[in-house]
């Protein structure tokens, strides 16, 4: 368990062994592949790298919850999530491409999200 002090008061963040299950099943779900074959890859508290059946994926645990760029991808590139692969470009940015679009995601840790950084292509 991490503590961090944040606006002067304490604030205690709980991501262990419980959120990193619900990770593995929440990036199982997304990548279409069984939980045992999930490997996860933590950057930091809020932040995990994934792997499954030949796909890869970044999530950021925010608002209770872990989420990773497909979701907003899907929307923005007009493609199913199944047809995305995410690729990491840096600690912050990932690229998502799919049915002949791509387009950049960065992490945008106040808002708790993955902001679209480019015209999608």
């Amino acid at each position: 368990m991490k503590s961090h002090w944040l606006a002067g008061g304490f604030l205690l963040v709980a991501v262990g062994c419980a959120s990193q299950k619900v990770l593995v099943k929440t990036a199982a779900s997304e990548l279409q592949c069984a939980e045992s074959e999930i490997k996860t890859y933590p950057q930091d508290t809020y932040l995990s790298h994934v792997e499954g059946c030949g796909r890869k994926n970044v999530y950021l645990y925010a608002n209770g919850e872990w989420s990773s760029p497909l979701r907003r991808a899907s929307f923005d590139l007009d493609c199913p999530n199944w047809k995305l692969r995410v690729r990491a470009l840096d600690q912050t940015t990932v690229g998502v491409a799919g049915c002949e679009r791509k387009a950049t995601y960065v992490l945008d840790r106040i808002r708790g999200a993955w902001v679209l950084n480019s015209e999608t292509k």
